[in-house]
């Protein structure tokens, strides 16, 4: 996915642990913050449109906390 000419500024909450460890994976990387989220939202919705295409029966509405389970690796 690239960018458009216009970024939109998008504001969520972050539980304290998880944005240190997004920052220190960030500089470990050598890249922003924004760029690391990004490209996890990225590569979370690219995984999720092919859990979606496999299962004929899976359905937007479906998705939510509670049926969908990610597990997450940092090399």
């Amino acid at each position: 996915m690239e960018l458009q000419n216009y970024s939109r500024v998008v504001t969520f909450k972050m539980d304290p642990q998880l944005l240190e460890l997004v920052d220190r994976t960030a500089r470990e990387l050598s890249i922003s913050r924004s760029e690391l989220i990004r490209a996890a939202i990225e590569e979370f919705l690219s995984k999720l449109g092919a859990l979606v295409s496999r299962d004929e029966n899976f359905r937007k509405n479906d998705v939510n906390r509670s049926n969908l389970d990610i597990e997450v690796i940092l090399l």
